[in-house]
Parts: structure tokens; sequence; C-alpha cells
């Protein structure tokens, strides 16, 4: 039954899989000055500066706080028409990398909620626009960036602290989306890397998002799990074919299972919103519901059907995680379901 539900929806999915190689007011952060565009202030007795950052971050990187931000050259002014946001919280060990990544000549913005290690420092060494906004989900921070932190350009270009986009997309995008006045977004997939392996079977690509709008255009709202983001159904769209790449698990298992803790608590009133973009994996997710037969079916899902098991131990690992996090929906959903039974009797 599983089988044939997951068949039906994934079968006009995009044949498309990776290598195997491969928020009026708002003020910046306490403490932390928003340097003019195109200046970095660096302290009068600075430490020795890295020059490059590991493609890779290792666990138990040291502590970013007790040393002074990495600092990397001075982007140029040339005219772009795309402003980077960066939505940020606690991610001093991923956004050096991050940045140093980043075309120059693009105006980045952080919109940190409330970070107590280094990152808007990190952020400001770097020339970044800082802002500060507590955490209302990815919806509503990318909204509040797009209304309140000064974007003049036509497009902005949503990236995360985890992530990496090739040179190629911004290339691809200023020269074959930019000037396009028929399109107001695009969905933009993504490799997914685990302790630095890349996932070239057991996520089940494609998984899109959406991450370039154009300003005053297109809002965000929240989508069917409660904690992702989409943009209304009526929006005029195309899809890259270069993805980015996601360092979303660098081995901290514990932290990892706390934020999922959360997202899982949201995810148990799974219903599809109104007016919103869905995609064949958020169609697939609200035909299963809360079933418990969702829990073995996500791991044959990852592991079996998408050839998990090619990833070797990292595929069988990432299968593992997200049968784990399918389970806790599944107990919080119950769990609820009992609290309500006890009031009610």
């Amino acid at each position: 039954m599983i089988d044939r539900l997951i068949s039906l929806v994934m079968r006009s999915e995009p044949q498309w899989s990776p290598p195997l190689t491969g928020e009026r007011d708002a003020k910046p952060s306490a403490g932390v000055h928003v340097l003019e565009r195109g200046r970095v202030e660096v302290s009068k007795n600075p430490a020795k500066r890295e020059q490059s950052l590991p493609a890779v971050f290792p666990v138990n990187q040291r502590d970013l706080r007790n040393e002074p931000p990495v600092v990397f050259p001075v982007p140029d002014t040339r005219a772009s028409a795309v402003t980077i946001v960066i939505l940020a919280c606690n991610e001093a060990r991923h956004l050096p990398r991050c940045l140093a990544q980043l075309p120059r000549g693009y105006r980045v913005v952080v919109v940190d909620s409330g970070s107590t290690d280094a990152t808007p420092e990190i952020a400001e060494a770097h020339g970044c626009d800082v802002y500060t906004r507590a955490w209302q989900g990815f919806a509503e921070q990318r909204n509040f960036a797009l209304r309140e932190c000064g974007v003049r350009t036509p497009w902005v270009l949503f990236v995360d602290a985890d992530e990496i986009y090739p040179a190629d997309f911004f290339d691809w995008f200023e020269s074959e989306v930019a000037e396009r006045p028929a399109i107001d977004a695009v969905w933009v997939p993504s490799y997914l890397h685990l302790r630095g392996k890349r996932l070239a079977h057991a996520p089940g690509y494609p998984i899109y998002h959406p991450r370039a709008i154009r300003v005053g255009k297109v809002h965000f709202v929240t989508n069917h799990t409660g904690h992702g983001e989409s943009i209304p159904a009526t929006t005029a769209t195309i899809t890259a074919a270069i993805p980015y790449d996601h360092y979303f698990y660098d081995g901290d298992i514990v932290g990892w299972m706390h934020k999922h803790i959360g997202k899982a608590l949201l995810e148990v009133g799974l219903k599809r919103t109104a007016g919103a973009q869905l995609s064949r994996r958020g169609k697939l997710s609200l035909l299963l519901g809360r079933s418990a037969l969702r829990i073995p079916a996500r791991f044959l899902y990852h592991y079996v059907l998408r050839g998990g098991f090619l990833d070797g131990r990292a595929g069988f690992e990432f299968a593992l995680m997200f049968t784990w996090y399918e389970a806790t929906i599944y107990l919080q959903h119950n769990a609820q379901l009992g609290n309500s039974h006890d009031e009610a009797s």
C-alpha cells in the first residue's frame, strides 16, 4: 500500500539526482555596529587571520567566541540585481564558510534571531548589515527581511548559514533570470551533506526550496509542516538546474535531535496551507497523514526505494535519523490525543 502511494506521487518527479562525486524600526543587534557597505572594521592588534577555511568544518571545531572573527576581502561595489539574506542563530561555526563562498559585489544582510556566540561579530567583520529579530518561523523571518531590511535590489536570494551556493548559480541567475519580468520566484534544488559526505541517494532528490524572490511581488507563507515555508500558488516560478550544498548535519546528534523535537511538535498538526504551492514531496506527506505506517515507510523510502544503501554508512544514518523524526511526530501526536481524551473525561 505504502509503496503504491509513493509510486503514484513520485512517478512524475523530475529525474534529477546528484553525481556521485561530487521583519519598522528594525535595529541592529545589541553591541553590533552595522558598518557602511564595503568597510570592514579590524581590531588594532589583530591576531593572525586565517587566510582560508576548510571545505568542511570538523566536529569539535574550536570555539570562535574566543577568537577574532575571520576577515575576508572587502566586496567590490558593482551593481547587482540581488541582495543576499542569511537567517542565523548561533552559526559562528558555519557562517564564515558560507560568507567566504559568496561572490564579491553583493550586499549581504544577516537577520540574527538572538545568537549567544560570535555570529553577529563575524557577520559585521565581513561587511554584512546585521539586524536582530526574535525567531518567528522561517516564513516570517524571510518576510521581515523583505520588508524591513532596506532591500533596494529587485531580487533577494535567501541562503542559510550552513549552505554553499556555487558561483555558477549566480552567473546563471544574473544572465538568465534577473531580467525576466515574467518570473517572480525561483525554486532551487539542493544536495545534502552528512558529516561532510555528499549524499547521492538517501534524501530522495530532487529537494526544492523557494529561495530567490522578486521584491514587492512575493511573500512567504508557512507550509503544511507548520515550520517550513512556501509561496503563494499564483506566483510565477522557474526551477533552477544548479543546486546548492546544504551541510545539514555535522555530527552533533544531540543538537540535531533537540532542534527536530521542536519541529516535530509543529508538524503534528499536518495541514495543507490554502493557496500555497505544494511540492510532490509535500503531497506525499499529506497523503500518508499521521498514520503509524509513516515510521517504517520513512526508513524504506530513504534506504531502500531511493537507494540510500548506496551511500553506505552515511545513507543508513540518514535513514535512521529521519525515521526517528517520524516516530517523534507520531508520539507527540498520540500524546496530544491522550491529553485531549483525559480533559474530555
